[in-house]
């Protein structure tokens, strides 16, 4: 039994390429903040890209500040930090990552799946037109 999640966010820093024997492995980690002022927490997790996804393309988009989209499988681990207190590590098996965009706004979408080409040229979003007041009188079923 897995414990699937999803998680929209932002990388705190630039991924890292690694061997784990001979499979390639990407780590990189995602910051989601939920709340406002006081009140506001961040979650932090440490995902991982295993094989043809880690020798993707969409890795050298995995950059500090982009926003993603991850799906895949989550473990935490429960571990003791340098002061002595007790702490969880939430950990992500990243099975599918969609790219939102970035420090730019308006950059391609790229997405990686285990089941898809992960050479596939990136798709790009379609800008829709801006809804107006009078489109919702079509949508009222009364």
């Amino acid at each position: 039994m897995s414990n699937n999640i999803s998680v929209i966010g932002r990388l705190g820093r630039d991924g890292e390429s690694k061997q784990a024997g001979s499979t390639a492995l990407y780590e990189f980690t995602v910051a989601d903040s939920q709340g406002y002022g006081d009140k506001k927490t961040t979650n932090w997790f440490k995902c991982q890209l295993w094989g043809k996804q880690a020798e993707s393309a969409v890795t050298q988009y995995l950059v500090k500040g982009a926003q993603v989209a991850i799906f895949g499988e989550l473990t935490l681990r429960e571990f003791v930090n340098k002061e002595g207190a007790k702490q969880i590590s939430a950990e992500i098996r990243v099975n599918k990552i969609e790219l939102l965009g970035g420090k730019q706004e308006g950059q391609e979408r790229h997405t990686a799946t285990d089941r898809s080409q992960v050479n596939d040229p990136p798709v790009q979003q379609q800008a829709k037109p801006a809804r107006t007041f009078d489109d919702f009188d079509s949508d009222i079923p009364f």
